[in-house]
């Protein structure tokens, strides 16, 4: 008996094995989206930030949370912005909650593509969907993905260094200098 493989059935070592963008975003979709609706806050900490949140759509007082009618000074506005903007926006169709925790969504869908864009610039072609899964693998991800938490913009000052120091970089930045300049500028919104 021959219990051989056909050569034609084995991967080549040069075949690429990265998955299509198609594949990646409907893994990302697949990952980011169940969980964020359907369910009342969690505590601790999403009862709390929906609090402040709940204030400023209520009072319209965008530059200071408040949380049981006192100053919330822990957390930057950065993240309340946002999840006043989605949960207002998508009020018709959602509650004022689940539209809210669609802010944590939007800061993580914009950290994979940071991290997308970090690992093609320094490793080249492919490596930024290998990066993309990495990061979705990561164990602590998957909780804080789907809550809503103002610490959640804390990764965009990091991401931007490897741009700054990619060899392919350098030639790039021209496109990206107001980028570069508005990202200190954010950099204390999302948290000390």
């Amino acid at each position: 008996m021959n219990y051989s493989i056909p050569l034609s059935t084995v991967p080549s070592a040069t075949a690429d094995t990265t998955p299509s963008w198609r594949w990646l975003v409907l893994m990302c979709v697949a990952y980011l989206l169940p969980g964020i609706v359907g369910h009342d806050p969690w505590k601790p900490d999403e009862a709390y930030i929906f609090g402040s949140i709940y204030h400023m759509i209520q009072s319209g007082d965008w530059v200071v949370p408040y949380v049981g009618g006192e100053p919330f000074v822990e957390k930057p506005p950065l993240f309340h912005w946002v999840a006043v903007l989605l949960a207002k926006l998508a009020a018709p169709v959602l509650p004022l909650h689940d539209g809210a925790r669609l802010a944590s969504t939007l800061f993580v869908v914009i950290s994979l593509i940071a991290v997308a864009f970090a690992a093609r610039l320094t490793w080249g072609p492919g490596s930024g969907r290998n990066a993309v899964l990495l990061s979705l693998s990561s164990l602590g991800l998957v909780e804080h993905a789907h809550m809503m938490l103002p610490d959640l913009p804390h990764s965009w000052p990091a991401l931007r260094w490897p741009w700054l120091v990619s060899p392919p970089a350098r030639g790039v930045c021209h496109g990206l200098v107001f980028w570069w300049a508005l990202g200190p500028a954010l950099a204390f919104l999302p948290k000390d």
